[in-house]
C-alpha cells in the first residue's frame, strides 16, 4: 500500500465513519501534507499535530490552512507529550492517527503506549491484537490508526477498525 493510497482510504474512511464533526490527533504529523488531502471534505472540527522537528511544524501549519478548524501544532517528542496529553486532553479525540510512529516503539512500549493513547479516546471499546500479537485499537466511534501496521500487513483502514 502507497502513502498515497492510505490516504485516500483514510480519507474515505473518516467520511464513512465520522459523519459528525471530530477531533483528531495525529502523532508524528510532519509536514501533514497527506493528512491535508485525507481531511478535506470532512467534519473535522479540532486538528492536533505533534512533530518533533520545528520545520515540520512550520510546513504543517502553512498545508493545514486548508482545512477549515481549529489546529494546534505542537513541536515534541510524541512519546514524552502524550503522557502530559493524558492530564489536559482524557477522552478528547474521536481519532487518533498514529501514521509511521509506532514501529519506533518495542512491542511492550506499544502496548503501554496504546494503553494511554485508549485514555485519551473520547469513547473507547477494546483492543485488537493481530496475528503478531501487537495491539490494534478499534472502537464504533472512536479509532487509533496505525498505517505503518497497515503497510507491513496489506490491510486497508477498514481491517483494523472493524467492529468485531
Amino acid at each position: 500500500m502507497e502513502h498515497r493510497e492510505f490516504y485516500s482510504v483514510l480519507h474515505q474512511f473518516l467520511v464513512e465513519r465520522h459523519q459528525k464533526p471530530f477531533h483528531l490527533l495525529d502523532l508524528r504529523c510532519g509536514d501533514a501534507y497527506n493528512t491535508t488531502s485525507a481531511l478535506v471534505g470532512t467534519p473535522i472540527q479540532a486538528y492536533y499535530g505533534i512533530d518533533i522537528t520545528q520545520v515540520a511544524i512550520a510546513l504543517a501549519g502553512n498545508n493545514l490552512a486548508a482545512i477549515p478548524c481549529p489546529k494546534t501544532l505542537i513541536e515534541s517528542d510524541f512519546i514524552s507529550l502524550v503522557p502530559q496529553l493524558l492530564k489536559t486532553h482524557q477522552k478528547c479525540f474521536d481519532v487518533i492517527l498514529a501514521s509511521f510512529s509506532l514501529h519506533h516503539l518495542q512491542l511492550t512500549q506499544k502496548d503501554t503506549f496504546i494503553g494511554q493513547l485508549f485514555q485519551l479516546l473520547i469513547q473507547k471499546v477494546g483492543i485488537a491484537r493481530n496475528a503478531s500479537g501487537s495491539a490494534i485499537a478499534s472502537s464504533t466511534k472512536a479509532t487509533i490508526i496505525d498505517a505503518n501496521r497497515c503497510f507491513k500487513q496489506k490491510f486497508l483502514v477498514r481491517r483494523l477498525t472493524s467492529d468485531k
